[in-house]
């Protein structure tokens, strides 16, 4: 049996409550927490201040800049960018 990919709009009005949650703001504030830590180490990083050299810092900047472009764009997410990403369709009956 083939599962639908189409969703409904409560869905859409429940994750918009489910943002707005106090809990979940606080997830928020964490991540935009770790992100910045993550942009700190960055700058530290790439400026010399540590013992990583050549395709090694190469990686370590990447992988650090992953993570803070991640964990900030979780908070930006929609509904709708969620659904996307998972190949879903809104369903609007």
């Amino acid at each position: 049996m083939k599962r639908s990919r189409r969703v409904s709009v409560q869905l859409s009005e429940d994750f918009t409550r489910w943002q707005a949650d106090p809990v979940t703001q606080m997830v928020f504030k964490a991540l935009g927490f770790a992100a910045e830590a993550q942009k700190a180490e960055w700058d530290k990083a790439s400026w010399g201040g540590g013992v990583v050299r050549g395709p090694e810092l190469e990686r370590m900047l990447l992988e650090l800049r992953v993570r803070a472009d991640c964990y900030g764009s979780l908070e930006a997410m929609t509904a709708e960018d969620l659904m996307a990403w998972l190949g879903m369709e809104p369903d609007d009956e």
